[in-house]
């Protein structure tokens, strides 16, 4: 059985087609061979015994030499008709050798066919034509083009194939469901190395975590659009918010150049979500740091190392659309506290801050280690008058726990918002098992924040948890 070729169609050799001269050529050619060879029959028939042919005549020359009797000698032919027959050979073959020379001229100015019109001439599929088959395309906003089903015999290729570049907006867009879950990730350290620190995620982890958000349609989204219930985002899309506690060095780093300018370190947190931004502008921008004034951003055990920068960091970060929020002054356990003192942590908290940021509005804290006031009472994280000066805050983090409800639901408290700490068994937990499985649990964007879009048929997990008037003025559309 023949093998079938393996090669591209592309590489494959398709049959010559002759031109209309060569062909006459060729049958001129024929002709003057088949009289050639009948004049030279019949000049053979004159020499030859009558009822004998060529070979008959061989083999009766052979059985004579074998007898010992002397061989029948072949009898001429008459000179004159034979090189008449082959001058007229002779001349066709001059003829047709000046024509192929002339043809071969003519060919030779002409462009060399495409690989293209060759696989059209042969009546194979040409790409772009209607027997090409057809690219999948993602719809706006939606998935990167899927790679069609292989030939039954795949191409051997010395060079792979490039694949095809990702069309922006990730996974198609979900129907919109506003009353879904918002996870609120919590993420501390990001060193290379820390086996065992369920507070630390490597580099390349997180950038796993960023770019499994983004091929999964969520979109980083402020903190601000979760306190105020004003989530603007693009339809389809799922808000994730990024929380960062503590503000360790592996947070923002930034590198010193030879001339003496920084650059920002693409292994630290910050380093990592511009670069996903950069190569997908569709997955947002933006992320919550609760510092430690003190040193923010700097190395424990190199105190000089990062402090310079302090200002420049938080400038930057404000400038470019991330957060800034209270984490108290040393990292206090709120619960073991009295009130004065978890005033002084609260208020000098905020007061580090404005050491840098003057104007800057903080609007949210996160507790350390997750612990209230005693009894669970958040009057003080609400707001409070300390050395003749205000301090307030319209939101409070808590520490692991559950996606947060959203902004529609009855279980909302914004002082007791919870979050998902940034470790394996967790992010598996609530992403793999529960909003990417669940079907409609999460929060989907209608993309108009002056609507609310809330499905009449709600899963399980979200019935009778809708608190229509948290709605307010907005339009509000049950499909």
């Amino acid at each position: 059985m023949r093998t079938p070729s393996t090669a591209p169609r592309s590489q494959r050799r398709t049959p010559r087609r002759n031109s209309p001269f060569q062909s006459v050529l060729e049958i001129v050619w024929l002709v003057l061979a088949m009289v050639a060879s009948i004049f030279s029959s019949k000049n053979n028939q004159a020499a030859a015994r009558p009822a004998q042919n060529v070979a008959r005549g061989l083999s009766y020359q052979r059985s004579q030499t074998v007898r010992g009797a002397r061989p029948m000698a072949r009898p001429t032919a008459r000179p004159g008709r034979g090189y008449a027959v082959w001058a007229i050979v002779l001349v066709a073959l001059l003829l047709s050798a000046t024509f192929g020379v002339a043809l071969a001229k003519r060919d030779g100015n002409k462009p060399p066919a495409s690989p293209t019109a060759e696989l059209a001439a042969a009546g194979l599929p040409v790409a772009g034509t209607a027997t090409a088959a057809p690219r999948a395309t993602a719809p706006k906003g939606g998935v990167p083009p899927q790679a069609t089903k292989p030939p039954a015999v795949a191409p051997t290729a010395t060079v792979a194939p490039k694949a095809p570049a990702a069309a922006p907006g990730g996974p198609p867009p979900l129907p919109p469901n506003e009353l879904g879950y918002i996870p609120v990730l919590m993420y501390h350290t990001f060193l290379p190395n820390a086996p065992g620190d369920v507070y630390n995620r490597t580099p390349d982890e997180f950038r796993q975590d960023l770019e499994y958000l983004y091929e999964h349609g969520y979109y980083l989204t402020p903190m601000h659009d979760l306190l105020t219930g004003n989530i603007d985002i693009p339809a389809g899309k799922s808000p994730v918010i990024l929380t960062f506690d503590d503000s360790p060095e592996s947070q923002y780093r930034l590198l010193i150049n030879p001339d003496g300018s920084t650059t920002i370190d693409p292994n630290c947190a910050v380093g990592i979500i511009e670069d996903i931004y950069h190569r997908h502008p569709d997955f947002g921008r933006a992320g919550a740091f609760y510092v430690l004034p003190i040193l923010p951003f700097g190395d424990q055990a190199d105190e000089n190392h990062q402090r310079q920068f302090i200002q420049q960091k938080l400038e930057w970060l404000v400038a470019n659309g991330y957060e800034i929020g209270n984490h108290t002054l040393h990292h206090a356990n709120l619960g073991q506290m009295n009130n004065t003192q978890i005033m002084q942590e609260i208020a000098g908290g905020d007061d580090g801050i404005h050491k840098y940021l003057p104007n800057y509005n903080i609007e949210t804290m996160a507790l350390p280690y997750g612990v209230y006031p005693p009894h669970g009472d958040t009057t003080l994280l609400k707001g409070f008058t300390y050395q003749g000066r205000m301090y307030k805050h319209q939101l409070a983090l808590m520490v692991g726990a559950d996606p947060a409800p959203s902004p529609f639901d009855k279980r909302r408290d914004l002082m007791w918002t919870p979050r998902i700490r940034g470790s394996s068994d967790q992010l598996g937990k609530w992403f793999g098992n529960f909003l990417d499985k669940e079907q409609g649990v999460r929060y989907v964007s209608d993309g108009d924040p002056n609507k609310v879009t809330i499905p009449a048929d709600l899963p399980a997990a979200l019935r009778d948890k809708f608190n229509q008037a948290a709605v307010g003025n907005r339009q509000l559309v049950r499909p």
